[in-house]
């Protein structure tokens, strides 16, 4: 396969990557070129979202448990948590006769990445394995099962879902498998105290600074994931290939000045933002709260580690801030001071990551938007993160006030440079 003119560009550096191909469809290829030899990486496009999707029957989940990781046991359960692609496992312990004896049974999560990830299986592996370092550090209470052959990810031959081919009928997909995290998943509370969104920001500090420094085999590769994903904020830019999804003008014009301004005040300057480990997508769906054994408190577990990546520290900041304003549907919400309350008891934000980080939250929010309306368009059991109409009101809300009611008053946000006026554009 030859890559276009566009796929070809020009970074002056000197680093140096890991690159592995799996086996995999490939529907797009591009090359970076480095210094004099040539480099060459996977860079992730939209279109690839237009792929196949595996077919998985509770008889293959129980296959690939016993057969492929070697789980001994009598299967007692399996539920479909997400759109047939994630499942919780329940096996009987075989010291255990009573199959209705819930206390000796252990719970698994098994994962089934879509068909757009086969190709991705070295930065898979990389965020699977940033996982376990966290687990270890006591940071994350979910940590991989290895398969047979000590591996914590394979690639399994699967049915896919036949408007997608014509011609196949079978395709290789992602495998892992989990330990299962017993809690409650923060999306599931009405209402959440003000200590739990504190302990939210204090916790995602502490991931940050317990990682930040450490030197892994991996860190080249998620430092390349956090350009090449589309879903990482870096690549924001990259909305303009599937902002045709969004039929409305205004809504498109507000977009493309989201992306100017977010180019032009955090990508020119991210050389000089704080790095580090961030996952990429701190929101409630992704948080387990726990109470500790013997302690009248609640301990917090972060999930889906996905869209991990090595790359500006500000942008998980911003991420989570955005999903805050997206679940209170409203700018007036305190949630985003209380977590930069519990983020900056542990590490206090830059002067220029508090300059960058209005355009880091716009930005965020535009992504939601737009790839929720594209991804419907390719699925019709895509399951909407955000619902437009009130999403694209929170956006221009925040784009006309030009800053984050409760955070940019705080003392460590004063610094926050003003909206340009020529981006302040009508919205409705």
């Amino acid at each position: 396969m030859q890559a276009t003119t566009k796929d070809i560009f020009f970074i002056p550096s000197n680093c140096t990557c890991n690159f592995s191909v799996c086996e995999a469809q490939w529907t797009s290829l591009s090359l970076r070129y480095i210094g004099i030899g040539a480099i060459i990486i996977i860079v992730m496009e939209w279109s690839e979202f237009k792929n196949h999707k595996a077919v998985i029957t509770e008889e293959i989940v129980a296959r690939t448990i016993h057969e492929d990781y070697g789980l001994p046991g009598q299967i007692r359960n399996i539920v479909d948590l997400h759109s047939g692609q994630v499942f919780l496992v329940e096996v009987q312990r075989e010291d255990s006769d009573a199959i209705e004896d819930v206390v000796n049974c252990e719970k698994y999560l098994l994962k089934v990445l879509s068909g757009t990830f086969t190709k991705y299986a070295e930065e898979v592996g990389a965020t699977t394995e940033l996982m376990t370092r966290l687990h270890g550090l006591g940071l994350n209470g979910q940590s991989p099962i290895p398969n047979k052959r000590g591996e914590n990810m394979q690639l399994l031959e699967f049915p896919i879902t036949e408007d997608n081919s014509s011609k196949l009928c079978k395709a290789r997909f992602l495998v892992r498998l989990f330990s299962f995290v017993e809690g409650r998943v923060v999306n599931s509370l009405n209402e959440l105290p003000d200590e739990i969104i504190t302990q939210l920001g204090a916790k995602t500090a502490r991931m940050h600074l317990a990682v930040m420094n450490i030197i892994t085999e991996y860190r080249r590769v998620l430092e390349d994931w956090g350009i090449s994903n589309v879903w990482c904020s870096a690549r924001t830019h990259k909305l303009r290939d599937i902002l045709h999804v969004i039929d409305v003008q205004d809504r498109r014009e507000l977009v493309e000045k989201v992306i100017q301004a977010f180019q032009e005040n955090v990508v020119e300057i991210c050389d000089q933002l704080p790095k580090g480990y961030i996952h990429g997508d701190i929101k409630a769906r992704n948080i387990v709260l726990q109470p500790d054994q013997g302690e009248n408190k609640t301990s917090m577990v972060f999930i889906d580690f996905d869209d991990a990546a090595y790359t500006c520290l500000v942008y998980d900041v911003a991420t989570a801030i955005t999903f805050i304003l997206v679940d209170g549907k409203s700018l007036e919400s305190p949630n985003a001071a209380l977590f930069l309350k519990g983020y900056e008891q542990h590490r206090q934000l830059t002067q220029k990551e508090t300059s960058a980080f209005f355009y880091c939250v716009a930005a965020r929010l535009a992504v939601l938007l737009v790839a929720d309306a594209f991804m419907a368009s390719l699925r019709r059991d895509h399951e909407v993160v955000l619902d437009q109409t009130p999403g694209w009101e929170l956006l221009g809300d925040l784009w006309r006030l030009g800053e984050i009611p409760h955070v940019s008053h705080r003392p460590q946000m004063r610094q926050i440079n003003p909206l340009p006026k020529s981006y302040v554009g009508a919205y409705l």
